[in-house]
This record gives structure tokens, C-alpha cells and sequence, in this order.
């Protein structure tokens, strides 16, 4: 395959953090690149890294939660280059999270849900990704979630663990200026249209450009509708930030949609370089 004809994906999650994407799908998917960006874990990084011998590019990155002038968002960091306090600052933040999980099973508990806390917290991260996929092992659960209208994990996330949730418990991210003392590499905010109002938070990403070196954003998501979409390139290209194209993706079945091309890749590499 051409360098130039080779798509990918630039976020995507495994078994490390909240994903069940395995190298071997990757494989399967006959994908030319993929950058690891698990949640607040370098963990499987190594682990996907033997794609290469594949002819598979791995990029290694991380997906950070943190926190910004008062709101939650997350940062993709390619190539993090960070000190030996990070690991010591995730392992603390990942405590944090086991935390907000017990917090947060015992409110769906409280409603009538089965969910098992051991279960929950089996993996390396908690999240709300893996709360949902808990929950969703338990047939005693499927009652509720009909009477309630839900189908997938993604509506239950929205409706029990978002904002304003009846089983929401707030997990405040590390702020920007204590992450970017302990870690560096080629920042771009993830999904700003998940965590920040459009129009009302654009100063935020203007100060995240401007003060702390945000290289990029991502633009073209299916956490994006088309006017978030719209919105965000626009804001992109008058700020100077790169519009990234990504998918988040967790699942198998989120591999076919937003490939990136490999012009994405390359100029990543150029700012790693810089």
C-alpha cells in the first residue's frame, strides 16, 4: 500500500482503558496506522507496538483527562515524551476513578440496577465505559433500561452517568498547567463538542492554543454532529489549530467510519519534530 493511499485511525481505545480493540483486529480491519490513546494509560502501547513487525504504524499516545479553567476536557497527547511523576500522577488519578466507580455503582444500586463493583473493577481503568459494560452483563438490568428507553451503553452513559445524571458523580481532571509541567508532545483536544458548550468555550481552546501549545483538534467524530462539526473547523482554521479526523474508536464496529488519511500522520510527525 502506497504511504499516501494508507488509512487509519487516530484515536482509539483497547482493554487497557475503556476499548476491547485487540492488535488482531487491527489486523483484520487491513489498517495502515492506528494511534493507542487509552484513557489516563500507556499500558498497551508495547502490546500494539508489534503490529509494526505487520507493516502496521503504531503511534503511541494517551487520552488525558483533564481540567481547565472550570471544565472537564480531554487532551490526546501524540508521542508523550513526561517525567517520572506522570506515571506516579496517573496511578493517583486512576485511584481516583476506582473511586468515583463504587461511588457510582452504589447510586445504581440505589435505583434499582445490579451491578458488581468486583466486576467493574477488574480492569486497568475505570470508566464510564467500562460502569456501562458492567451493567449491561447483568440481564436481571434489561427491565429497567427498556422502561427507561435505553438500547446501548451509550445512551445509558448519557442518560445515568453524564452531567446531571441520576447516578452522575464528578471526576475532576488533572489541570492542564500541573499535566503539561509532567508530560509534552503534540496536544490535540479531543471531542470539544462532547465536553464544552460550541460558541460558549471558545476562549477556552483560544487559551489552550495560546498558553499551553494545543497543537490540533478534533473536528470530524461521531461524537460530532454536523454542526458541531461545521463549528469546530471554523474555529480551527481561526485559531491556526489542525482539524483532526478520528472515530474514538472502542469497538470493531466503529473501525469503518473516519478513517483518517495518512497526510494526518505525517503532520503530526512534522510538530513531534519541531
Amino acid at each position: 500500500m502506497e504511504t499516501n493511499e494508507r488509512k487509519g485511525h487516530l484515536h482509539l481505545h483497547t482493554g487497557a482503558s475503556d476499548g476491547l480493540i485487540t492488535p488482531q483486529d487491527v489486523l483484520n480491519a487491513k489498517l495502515g496506522f492506528v494511534a493507542v490513546t487509552d484513557h489516563d494509560t500507556l499500558d498497551a502501547i508495547v502490546r500494539f507496538k508489534q503490529l509494526e513487525k505487520q507493516g502496521i504504524e503504531v503511534i503511541p499516545g494517551i487520552e488525558l483527562s483533564a481540567r481547565h479553567m472550570g471544565k472537564n476536557i480531554h487532551m490526546l497527547v501524540y508521542y508523550p515524551e513526561y517525567k517520572p511523576e506522570f506515571v506516579k500522577a496517573l496511578y493517583a488519578f486512576s485511584r481516583k476513578r476506582v473511586e468515583r466507580g463504587i461511588r457510582t455503582a452504589e447510586k445504581l444500586n440505589s435505583l434499582g440496577f445490579r451491578i458488581s463493583i468486583d466486576e467493574m473493577t477488574r480492569g486497568n481503568i475505570v470508566t464510564k465505559g467500562t460502569i456501562a459494560n458492567a451493567l449491561f452483563s447483568y440481564p436481571e438490568n434489561t427491565a429497567l433500561l427498556e422502561k427507561a428507553g435505553i438500547k446501548c451503553k451509550t445512551a445509558f452513559i448519557k442518560t445515568y452517568l453524564d452531567d446531571n445524571g441520576p447516578a452522575a458523580v464528578e471526576l475532576p481532571g488533572i489541570e492542564v498547567s500541573e499535566l503539561f509541567r509532567m508530560v509534552d508532545g503534540v496536544k490535540v483536544l479531543a471531542h470539544p463538542g462532547h465536553n464544552l458548550t460550541m460558541g460558549g468555550h471558545d476562549a477556552l481552546v483560544r487559551d489552550l492554543k495560546e498558553n499551553y501549545g494545543l497543537w490540533g483538534i478534533e473536528v470530524w467524530t461521531r461524537r460530532h454532529d454536523y454542526g458541531q462539526e461545521e463549528h469546530y473547523y471554523g474555529l480551527a482554521k481561526k485559531l491556526g489549530l489542525y482539524p483532526i479526523m478520528t472515530n474514538d474508536v472502542h469497538t470493531v464496529s466503529d473501525i469503518a467510519q473516519n478513517m483518517a488519511p495518512y497526510g494526518m500522520v505525517e503532520a503530526i510527525k512534522r510538530q513531534k519534530m519541531l
